[in-house]
């Protein structure tokens, strides 16, 4: 709770009365194929999993409102299925079961995440633009190793609270901008942040409604330890695209 309060009152010290113009809200979809390399099993047990490439899906919201001291609202739900039927890398325990490094089973893992982010605007111009707020994050992870004899699963959920941090650069002259952003958190020995980096388009531009065209790099780290009696590390990278409508 102590960090928490540290990072809410920084926020609100850096962010000050800063407020949108206008109402306004942005709503997407995005396509991400990503990369995983996994450990993960009961706490102090862990191993290597050997997962396929795989695509996700997330969709995103945005309110931003011109009322002064009152944060703007963000909104974000990602899943990703990873999955193989591959040699484990390493030895692991998965809830009463121990496997053997090299043993062939059926692996998987899913991933999911609700993001809601309350921020505030610093800059908000053609040219630069910059978001700064807190996220909480419900995160969902199911582990699974199947045999044709035994079905094993284990499920953890923990919630966290991280930095967020949104920035967009307009290329001068044209309808592109480069834009960044991400969340932060570090507890104990634990260790999560995710990042997405690119280039955004806009190509439909009329009176109250925009769309755009993004594309870029996502990399996403996570680090946690002994929730719910399991360990599970995981980095996922890979490319992006989405479709954006702002109103």
């Amino acid at each position: 709770m102590k960090l928490l309060a540290r990072m809410v009152y920084g926020v609100l010290f850096v962010a000050g009365p800063a407020t949108a113009d206008m109402l306004g809200v942005r709503a997407g979809l995005e396509y991400w194929h990503a990369q995983p390399e996994v450990v993960a099993g009961n706490t102090g047990a862990a191993g290597r999993w050997s997962l396929e490439d795989a695509n996700g899906m997330a969709w995103a919201a945005r309110f931003e409102h011109p009322i002064p001291l009152v944060p703007n609202v963000a909104a974000r739900y990602q899943q990703n299925d990873y999955s193989a039927q591959a040699p484990l890398l390493d030895s692991l325990r998965l809830g009463q079961v121990v496997y053997s490094a090299g043993q062939n089973i059926w692996q998987s893992q899913k991933y999911q995440s609700y993001d809601v982010t309350a921020y505030y605007e610093l800059l908000d111009n053609p040219l630069l633009s910059v978001d700064l707020g807190l996220t909480a994050r419900q995160l969902r992870i199911k582990s699974e190793l199947n045999t044709s004899v035994v079905k094993n699963s284990a499920d953890l959920s923990v919630l966290l609270p991280m930095l967020y941090l949104d920035t967009e650069v307009g290329v001068w002259g044209t309808d592109t901008v480069v834009f960044a952003k991400g969340n932060y958190s570090r507890y104990q020995s634990d260790l999560n942040y995710d990042w997405q980096a690119g280039i955004a388009w806009r190509f439909i531009d009329i009176a109250m409604f925009q769309a755009y065209l993004r594309v870029g790099w996502q990399y996403n780290k996570l680090a946690i330890s002994d929730r719910d009696h399991l360990d599970v590390h995981a980095n996922s990278s890979g490319g992006f695209a989405g479709l954006y409508l702002d109103f």
